[in-house]
């Protein structure tokens, strides 16, 4: 079961827009980019393995590539 749901779950992750984001910024400003990602995206995000965070549509990916991209 757990298998069909993580495959499942990857296929529709394939579809989406995926931001890498890097550790320290990750495990440092993970409560700050969850907020922004809550407030600002206009459709579904997924965070994924504590360093991928994905998003349906490609305009919040960019925003959040923006925002979180320099940190």
């Amino acid at each position: 079961m757990a298998v069909e749901t993580e495959s499942s779950v990857t296929k529709i992750l394939d579809t989406w827009h995926c931001i890498s984001v890097p550790l320290p910024t990750y495990y440092d400003h993970y409560n700050d980019m969850l907020v922004w990602a809550l407030e600002h995206a206009e459709d579904k995000f997924y965070i994924a393995n504590g360093k991928y965070v994905y998003f349906k549509q490609e305009s919040d990916a960019t925003m959040f590539a923006l925002k979180w991209g320099s940190q």
